[in-house]
């Protein structure tokens, strides 16, 4: 028997490619979007306040990530929203959440 959750959620490795060219990968979990907001997103549909706000709205949390001082950063929206100005945070999340999505095995 094949049993099928409410919602399909996920933890996949997000792939960082920090500024001083350091990478890391951090696990995050995701909650996988239907066919229709996917189609959205895929064919540009969506504007990008609207696209980050399906990101922001899907991405349930993270293991792994530390502040300077290798204190670790819990997973919270006001956190989640303040590493998303960091462009190469934003870039990292959003192209795993699609690639999860799309249903593209996880890179380990």
């Amino acid at each position: 028997m094949l049993r099928i959750a409410d919602q399909d959620i996920v933890t996949r490795p997000v792939l960082f490619e920090l500024p001083d060219g350091q990478t890391a990968k951090i696990p995050f979990t995701f909650r996988l979007v239907g066919r229709k907001a996917l189609k959205r997103l895929v064919t540009g549909k969506l504007g990008d306040e609207e696209a980050e706000q399906v990101l922001v709205d899907n991405t349930l949390g993270w293991e792994g990530l530390a502040d300077p001082e290798g204190k670790p950063i819990p997973f919270s929206l006001e956190a989640f929203l303040a590493l998303l100005d960091r462009r190469w945070f934003e870039r990292a999340v959003a192209r795993e959440f699609l690639a999860a999505c799309l249903g593209a095995p996880a890179k380990n």
